[in-house]
């Protein structure tokens, strides 16, 4: 007869070890504790690396913004790493890109830091729109180069962007989310 969820009988030698082990006190397994929301003893310099326009509605662009915000509160320093529709803003971005890090890291209670590092390229209005700028790599290798990253988080990896750039110049721990399903496919 086989009953299922039951462990076979050991033999009778191992029966009597286990009514002794069974009649001395357990000690408690405590669950395991929800994250901490405490600042942290050691502080990580994160890159927060979206393909999309900063400037423009995305539900990635939010995601990566909630989590930066939420990695300063826990006292990390967060750079974020869009491309932009705005000329200023990349220039301010390689600007902030070729001084110290100490800028661009700042401390956690201002929050995170937005460096643009290209200028948007339009497309199709029903597609999405990603950032292809010419000189993206060469902004990305300076950024990383210059700026000690321990881990960088590039939303969309494999889209054809600034994060696929991001992923050949990181020499952090690189970390991927991929919002869209077809990108699931294409990296398993």
């Amino acid at each position: 007869m086989i009953r299922r969820g039951l462990t076979p009988r050991a033999s009778s030698r191992s029966t009597s070890a286990s009514r002794q082990r069974s009649q001395r006190p357990r000690p408690r397994r405590s669950r395991s504790a929800p994250p901490s929301a405490e600042p942290v003893g050691e502080r990580l310099a994160i890159a927060q690396v979206t393909p999309f326009a900063w400037e423009l509605p995305s539900e990635v662009n939010q995601f990566a913004a909630k989590v930066g915000e939420e990695l300063c509160r826990r006292g990390h320093r967060v750079a974020i790493v869009a491309p932009s529709t705005s000329a200023e803003k990349v220039r301010e971005g390689r600007r902030l890109i070729r001084s110290t890090d100490e800028v661009l890291l700042r401390d956690a209670e201002e929050g995170p830091v937005l460096v643009a590092v290209g200028e948007e390229l339009g497309g199709k209005p029903n597609r999405r729109r990603l950032a292809l700028p010419s000189d993206t790599t060469r902004t990305l290798g300076e950024l990383f180069d210059q700026t000690p990253f321990d881990i960088c988080h590039l939303h969309e990896p494999f889209a054809p962007s600034i994060t696929s750039a991001a992923l050949r110049s990181s020499n952090a721990l690189n970390v991927g989310t991929f919002h869209a399903p077809a990108e699931r496919l294409v990296a398993t």
